[in-house]
């Protein structure tokens, strides 16, 4: 869930009448890891869920850029001693890269003497041993977090074959760890993909939140300026259904495909009203 209906949504799901589980991405970045914000959704963060002869269980953050993941709050501090004598190096970077900005919109190309020191700083040796902590950083985030989301499984005595893994983003290589996993279940890549690797299938379950305005093909024939346009939500959502025998069918299902009489405009444009349901718009 995206933008600024993730409370709304959740607050619909919650008169379902079935388990509502939950990981938190980049649009919950300062929410709390204990669930009472969501009660009595479950923050699958905080512990293995099992459901039907099989184990939800996942961790919530965008390992290093986003979110209050512990572990990567705690190899953030471990390395900090580290990476802190390399400020200066990033403040350099920083420069450079804002004066070979300003350059190329200045002169309209790329080409420019701020960017070519800018590789010359990337080729020293202080920045290669630079990039390489940060290399180290992050594959310390992953290895941790899932290290302990399989100790959770293995406390469940739930084989892993029987797991449904869940993660904001997707979690590579996760099969080096889990190797029989049965499910991986993410997002953050907009976009719908159900692909099967050795014995697990990763599915993308793409974007709940897509707001596109739109225009009725008529008017932008003649290119015709319209204010207001209408912002409608092209998000999808997937559905699963996993049979007795362990037969898995997906299905992504688009909120509303907007009719063959409109045409949309990527993006939304500015000014307009964000899709919320006390519109019209939300259900088409």
């Amino acid at each position: 869930m995206g933008q600024n209906n993730a409370a709304e949504i959740l607050r619909i799901s919650l008169t379902f009448e079935c388990p509502v589980l939950y990981v938190v991405g980049n649009h919950d970045t300062m929410s709390g890891y204990d669930g009472s914000i969501r009660a009595p959704a479950i923050h699958i963060h905080n512990g293995p869920t099992v459901i039907d002869k099989r184990c939800v269980v996942g961790y919530s953050g965008v390992d290093i850029d986003w979110g209050c993941n512990q572990i990567a709050n705690q190899v953030w501090d471990e390395f900090g001693p580290l990476i802190a004598k390399y400020k200066d190096l990033e403040a350099k970077d920083t420069e450079l890269a804002i004066a070979a900005a300003e350059f190329s919109i200045k002169y309209g190309f790329n080409v420019s003497r701020p960017s070519q020191q800018r590789e010359r700083l990337h080729r020293t040796r202080p920045w290669i041993k630079y990039q390489d902590l940060i290399t180290a950083r992050r594959r310390t985030v992953f290895d941790r977090n899932i290290v302990r989301v399989s100790d959770l499984l293995k406390e469940t005595g739930m084989a892993e074959k029987n797991a449904i893994f869940v993660s904001h983003a997707r979690t590579f290589k996760i099969q080096k760890i889990m190797p029989s996993l049965g499910m991986h279940l993410f997002g953050h890549a907009h976009g719908f993909k159900d692909t099967k690797t050795g014995e697990t299938r990763f599915v993308n379950v793409s974007a709940l939140d897509l707001a596109r305005s739109i225009i009725r093909k008529k008017i932008s024939e003649f290119k015709v300026e319209v204010p207001g346009l209408p912002t409608f939500n092209f998000g999808t959502y997937t559905v699963i259904e996993i049979s007795k025998d362990d037969q898995i069918i997906t299905q992504s299902i688009r909120l509303w495909s907007g009719g063959e009489e409109y045409e949309t405009i990527r993006g939304k444009i500015e000014g307009n009203p964000s899709v919320h349901s006390e519109s019209e718009l939300w259900t088409g």
